[in-house]
């Protein structure tokens, strides 16, 4: 889904935007567009440099919940085994451990996940806000896309916190009795299952205020431009 973000920015936003109004002379229009020219690569390269330091921010603190994860399973581990020395059948005794490590890397595997799609939808706002600038530059009215834009940058926020929380939990198999294993692995189970989709929804409100981010600045520049303000079909495959 994330890649037709960035086809639609490369094919549909990416277009140039027309200058209301010409100078008056070849030398002052060449001037003009430097001036136009240098102005927009420094906004771009302040932009990048945003997108990234908050990038570099987010996977330090991803990687410092798993540094800090990796002694609190240990001990997870280590008490789960004094815990199942109560249950007799050995076989039962693996099966749970193994459950309990598979837990752990699935929500390893997909913590990841959605980390590197929150990175994509950062870097495709990145995009939105050089396209949004170069309008703005040409005279476009572009407080639609403001707001918009404000919008996707409070949901991104709020995905990465929970994506770099959820990071950080591990999930306890609590061992009441032999003939209660199954219960006992299928609330850890559930436990994870219930955080994953909490998070999965936050990255989705995060893809879907950046597919609203991208769609007001079509709006806007069509509008500008005298065209019919629509979504393009990679817009609406993508909601």
């Amino acid at each position: 889904m994330l890649n037709f973000f960035v086809l639609f920015l490369l094919c549909v936003v990416a277009a140039p935007i027309r200058a209301q109004v010409q100078p008056s002379s070849e030398g002052q229009r060449r001037a003009a567009q430097t001036e136009a020219r240098q102005e927009i690569k420094a906004v771009k390269n302040t932009l990048h440099e945003e997108a990234q330091r908050r990038q570099e921010e987010f996977r330090a603190m991803m990687d410092a919940q798993r540094g800090v994860l990796k002694d609190t399973i240990k001990a997870k581990r280590e008490e789960l085994r004094r815990r199942l020395t109560a249950i007799s059948d050995e076989q039962k005794r693996k099966r749970v451990e193994t459950i309990d490590a598979r837990m752990d890397a699935l929500n390893e595997r997909m913590t990841e996940h959605f980390s590197l799609a929150l990175e994509q939808l950062e870097n495709i706002l990145e995009k939105i806000a050089e396209r949004a600038g170069e309008a703005a530059k040409k005279g476009d009215n572009g407080a639609a896309v403001s707001v918009a834009m404000t919008s996707a940058k409070a949901s991104l926020a709020i995905s990465r916190t929970a994506t770099v929380l959820q990071a950080g939990k591990t999930y306890t198999i609590t061992i009441s009795a032999e003939d209660g294993l199954r219960t006992d692995v299928g609330i850890a189970r559930q436990a994870l299952h219930d955080d994953l989709v909490m998070v999965r929804e936050t990255v989705k409100n995060a893809r879907d205020a950046v597919h609203d981010a991208a769609v007001a600045l079509v709006q806007s520049v069509n509008t500008k431009e005298g065209k019919t303000a629509t979504s393009s079909p990679a817009l609406q495959t993508a909601q």
